[in-house]
């Protein structure tokens, strides 16, 4: 399967940039975004039934599905083509996702990639300094003093698929964006 929906006999050989947009969105939609959106919200019907309820206790796992995203989507509209600036890119792209909280707040890239985004991927666990919680929170708050962050990952998730589909229709019209976009995918690909 190259996405969730498509095997790669599905496509032509040679794959045109539209296909290519699809096949990235397919991806992280089907095999990140959307799973951890159902991990830690559940999924509800137009009425309002649960069909699929939440993971007590998921706000870690889902954090691990979704930490990749930031690196991700900075290094996708940079159009970087090699290995190694994780620390940049995270920070780059958490900015793209929270612009105004960024700039309120300089030290939080920092602390998000090594207390969240290090702390999952090498120790299992965010460092001291941040705290997870749910209800009435948005996806991320730093506390009065500065010293910790508030992560919600129930809204984190929810936000980082807006941020996708806003970036998803802004490469239907952006010839460098396509173009950067491109680049990192081919070379993702090879």
């Amino acid at each position: 399967m190259i996405t969730p929906f498509h095997k790669r006999s599905d496509f032509p050989e040679v794959l045109t940039l539209d296909i290519k947009i699809q096949i990235f969105y397919e991806r992280v939609t089907g095999w990140q975004l959307d799973i951890a959106d159902m991990v830690i919200n559940g999924v509800k019907v137009n009425n309002g039934t649960i069909i699929i309820s939440p993971i007590v206790g998921s706000g870690y796992a889902t954090l691990d599905i979704i930490m990749s995203y930031f690196e991700m989507i900075a290094k996708y509209r940079d159009g970087y083509c090699t290995i190694g600036e994780p620390k940049k890119y995270f920070a780059e792209g958490l900015k793209m996702v929270f612009p105004e909280l960024c700039k309120k707040h300089p030290w939080i890239p920092e602390k998000m990639y090594y207390n969240v985004r290090c702390g999952l991927y090498h120790h299992g666990l965010t460092e001291g300094d941040i705290m997870l919680l749910g209800e009435g929170f948005p996806p991320i708050t730093p506390t009065k003093e500065g010293e910790r962050l508030i992560v919600n990952p129930h809204t984190l998730v929810l936000e980082l698929k807006k941020h996708f589909e806003a970036y998803k229709n802004q490469l239907k019209d952006d010839k460098d964006l396509r173009s950067n976009f491109e680049k990192r995918f081919d070379y993702d690909s090879t």
